[in-house]
């Protein structure tokens, strides 16, 4: 399943990649925040599938 950010999602994440390299002085702290970030999307497609499937009791960790 692809995933399509809004305009405005790709625009906070850049100005949040710049403000992290220009901060840290590492464009590589930057990329990883980033990356840390977007990878957290396909968490939350998932626990969002998993809740319209009626499923949400079976996520390990999760009581309801």
């Amino acid at each position: 399943m692809a995933h399509q950010l809004s305009p405005k999602a790709e625009a906070d994440l850049d100005d949040i990649w710049l403000y992290v390299a220009n901060e840290s002085g590492s464009l590589d702290i930057a990329t990883r925040l980033i990356d840390s970030i977007t990878n957290q999307f396909f968490l939350l497609a998932d626990i969002h599938i998993l809740a319209a499937l009626g499923t949400m009791n079976s996520v390990p960790g999760r009581e309801v």
